[in-house]
């Protein structure tokens, strides 16, 4: 029987979400900007193309809730799926979420001006809040179920 230590989990879990974190860094981000350059690339062609903006905007929404909602669908279905698909599965999830720059991000540049800074700050601020009390509400489900 071979017994991981808790020292060696930890240093696994650790390359694992640095290997997810770099490969999508990769894929998505150029010159050191924050923002996606295949999604600006394709959101200014199709703008360029005649496309209106808004509907632009919304594809790459869409593409960035579908792509991030099919990326997880294996690790539901097959809890025991191993370590490396689920790190692509998750390395596949930070991509998809990418595509949220050409949606979410880039519109509240189109609808709030030069106040667009304000509103990041402030949805960023709810997610925040809303992300720490899922996390409390999840452990108090887990704790109360068992499951």
């Amino acid at each position: 029987m071979h017994v991981v230590t808790h020292a060696a989990c930890q240093l696994q879990l650790w390359w694992v979400s640095a290997f997810a974190v770099t490969m999508t860094s990769n894929v998505n981000y150029k010159d050191g900007r924050h923002h996606s350059y295949c999604c600006r690339q394709s959101c200014c062609s199709l703008i360029r193309n005649g496309l209106p903006t808004l509907l632009v905007r919304r594809l790459m929404q869409g593409l960035s809730f579908l792509g991030c909602g099919l990326s997880v669908l294996p690790l539901a279905l097959n809890p025991n799926i191993g370590l490396m698909p689920a790190v692509w599965c998750l390395t596949a999830n930070l991509t998809c979420y990418s595509l949220s720059y050409g949606g979410f991000q880039s519109y509240l540049q189109d609808v709030a001006g030069k106040d667009a800074g304000v509103v990041q700050g402030l949805t960023n601020s709810a997610s925040t809040i809303m992300g720490i009390f899922g996390s409390l509400l999840t452990g108090w489900v887990v704790e109360a179920t068992g499951t």
